[in-house]
């Protein structure tokens, strides 16, 4: 089994992410890396931008078999 993270980002309803829960998803190696991105969309917005920001993020585990 292999660990990866995902640091998952909530946006509101104006803001087109290409799907119709309006999330957005990427996949990291470590804990550490999604946590980095989980937190610099809070801070720095869509973008780095610091104009859209997410409702809320989150960082999940993934076990891949």
């Amino acid at each position: 089994m292999k660990t990866k993270w995902k640091s998952i980002a909530y946006w509101d309803k104006g803001v087109s992410t290409g799907n119709s829960k309006n999330v957005s998803v990427d996949t990291h190696s470590t804990e550490e890396m999604a946590q980095a991105v989980a937190d610099a969309l809070l801070i720095e917005g869509l973008g780095g931008e610091r104009k859209i920001f997410p409702i809320k993020t989150r960082v999940e585990k993934v076990i891949i078999l």
